[in-house]
């Protein structure tokens, strides 16, 4: 989220655990921990992957991006203001913040 943090996680730690118990970056849902739902997706170097899949080890010195470091200052990103428009792109619930992060990932 532009900003160099420095954690020291469990061996097999999801990235998922590490942003919501340790960074308190809770806007990274996990629901099915499996993958499957994308409600944990966050950009890993601005490519989107599944935090409940990915080890937090493994991402030693890339730039992990969630939903709270894609606002724009003051505001909402693009891709998330298209949820309260006429046509709602994303739905609100657990997921809207993984699917938010991958849509914008989509548009990059």
């Amino acid at each position: 989220n532009g900003a160099d943090r420095e954690v020291f996680p469990d061996g097999i730690e999801s990235l998922a655990e590490t942003l919501r118990s340790r960074l308190h970056l809770t806007g990274t849902k996990v629901a099915c921990g499996r993958g499957e739902c994308g409600a944990c997706t966050v950009l890993l170097d601005g490519r989107p992957v599944y935090a409940c899949l990915t080890i937090t080890n493994a991402c030693e010195g890339a730039a992990v991006t969630t939903i709270e470091g894609l606002a724009a200052p003051g505001g909402l990103h693009p891709v998330h203001r298209t949820r309260c428009g006429p046509v709602r792109v994303l739905h609100a619930g657990a997921g809207a913040g993984g699917r938010g992060a991958a849509g914008v990932a989509a548009v990059a």
